[in-house]
């Protein structure tokens, strides 16, 4: 690093020290500047081994600064960056949104519509579902934040549910349980009640037998290329019409692991005609070869879909409202069917969008971070170019 870089580093490095520690009234962090450092700087990125130690003692500096000669600093240094300081303490007066059927705590004029939907709920009762395979992101805040004060608002409860049925293709990181707890104690966030839902595979079998005494569930060999085909055609599968006995015969055989991954699912019986593709006699339940790696639940090989295990556990956990991606909205379509065979009411639900920004080339998206990671494109989780 020639000196001329150096300098550049230490100039930008005090801005960003100057406009974190006067954004959140607390002394600086190296940590918690090296990502918008190196995302402002690109060039920065290719000696990211050696610039944490040349701003460090930039860092050390600012943070023996009061209030006053930090602002004054950086409005000489940054002007810019005084007026977004100010411009987020007045959006800081935003509010979210009300949550539909529910009514804060001491609201003194609810309209009347309100109030009875609101009557509905002993309490607002939400759910944030991590699932654990491998450290949070930036954009992985967002979810207990909202959900947080939201429990916040309505004086409601919050569990934290990892859904983490998923041995193979999403696998469990045994480190990220805790790791994703302490995440949400550090936003400031604690949750009423934690559960695992590989702790609960039993839970989801009853379920699943309980839907097939019902004729809401079938068991099916084909391959998902052949479904594939039948499903986008409107064709019921071969499958579709064998009898209770048979269905739950299949099913506790799947359960007993004695098929192959592939060879064996359980359909949820939709509507093969639906005119959403997605929602045609989707899959609960499959095989999986490869053992998960929590030893409470290693032995299991027949594991839940997603949206099967959440609906289950939304259920009976009590959750009175789910916020949810934009993009799973076909989850709510999905689990609906099964609630409707079991007689369960769904509960209200709110979409939001994703999280978009351009300050680091790398997505937020735990999978790709740990697949750059495991092919040599990220030094690790705490990689400045990646948004951990």
């Amino acid at each position: 690093m020639d000196d001329d870089v150096r300098e550049r580093a230490e100039e930008a490095a005090e801005v960003n020290a100057l406009f974190n520690a006067l954004k959140h009234d607390s002394d600086a962090q190296v940590g918690a500047i090296m990502g918008p450092l190196m995302g402002e700087n690109p060039e920065f990125r290719e000696y990211g081994d050696r610039i944490a130690g040349v701003i460090a003692p930039v860092v050390e500096r600012v943070n023996g600064m009061d209030a006053a000669e930090k602002r004054e600093r950086l409005a000489k240094l940054a002007p810019e960056k005084v007026e977004e300081l100010d411009a987020e303490d007045e959006d800081d007066d935003q509010v979210l949104p009300d949550l539909p059927s529910a009514v804060k705590p001491g609201s003194t004029n609810p309209d009347s519509q309100a109030r009875q939907d609101a009557e509905k709920y002993d309490e607002v009762r939400m759910r944030m579902a991590p699932n654990p395979n491998g450290p949070w992101h930036l954009g992985s805040a967002r979810m207990p934040s909202v959900i947080g004060t939201y429990k916040e608002l309505y004086d409601g409860w919050m569990l934290c549910r990892f859904d983490d049925t998923d041995p193979e293709t999403k696998r469990p990181d045994l480190d990220a349980y805790d790791e994703i707890l302490d995440a949400v104690d550090y936003l400031g966030f604690e949750p009423d009640e934690v559960v695992t839902a590989s702790d609960r595979v039993a839970v989801y079998y009853d379920h699943a037998r309980e839907l097939i005494d019902l004729g809401g569930a079938y068991t099916c060999s084909c391959s998902g290329e052949a479904f594939s085909e039948m499903k986008n055609s409107g064709e019921a599968c071969p499958h579709r019409d064998k009898n209770v006995e048979t269905v739950r015969e299949e099913f506790e055989s799947m359960v007993a692991g004695e098929y192959d991954s592939g060879e064996m699912v359980l359909r949820v019986k939709t509507d093969i005609t639906h005119k959403n593709p997605a929602l045609r006699d989707f899959v609960a339940f499959r095989m999986v070869d490869t053992p998960h790696p929590r030893e409470a639940a290693a032995e299991y090989r027949c594991w839940p879909m997603l949206d099967f295990q959440s609906g289950i556990d939304d259920h009976l956990t009590g959750i009175t409202h789910i916020i949810r991606g934009v993009d799973l909205q076909d989850s709510a379509k999905r689990q609906a069917f099964v609630y409707d065979y079991l007689g369960w009411e769904y509960p209200e639900v709110v979409h939001w969008g994703h999280v978009q920004t351009d300050a680091y080339d790398v997505p937020m998206s735990t999978s790709t971070i740990k697949a750059l990671i495991e092919a040599g494109g990220l030094d690790g989780w705490d990689d400045p170019r990646a948004p951990t």
